[in-house]
């Protein structure tokens, strides 16, 4: 497992890595933890931490819809031009 060190503290430990290089889990030094769920495709489907969110995908893999579970499953929906990049390792 991984960590993330700032001036010898640490930020953020036990970086736990998918075999695709998408994170699986993770634990921010403050306590928090982080937990993604990624469909049979790679694409992340849930993100669970501090937010705990749910993605759809339309038939060209553009997210659809975002639900914020955490704030009386709220869904946000994007346009297909909307493009979101995301970083892995």
């Amino acid at each position: 497992m991984d960590s993330v060190k700032l001036n010898n503290n640490s930020l953020i430990d036990d970086i736990l890595w998918k075999p695709s290089g998408n994170i699986q889990s993770l634990s921010y030094a403050n306590g928090f933890n982080y937990e993604a769920g990624f469909d049979f495709r790679g694409r992340l489907i849930t993100a669970d931490g501090v937010n705990s969110l749910g993605y759809e995908y339309d038939k060209t893999n553009n997210i659809k819809v975002i639900d914020d579970e955490l704030a009386y499953q709220k869904s946000y929906s994007y346009p297909i031009f909307v493009t979101f990049i995301f970083l892995s390792h």
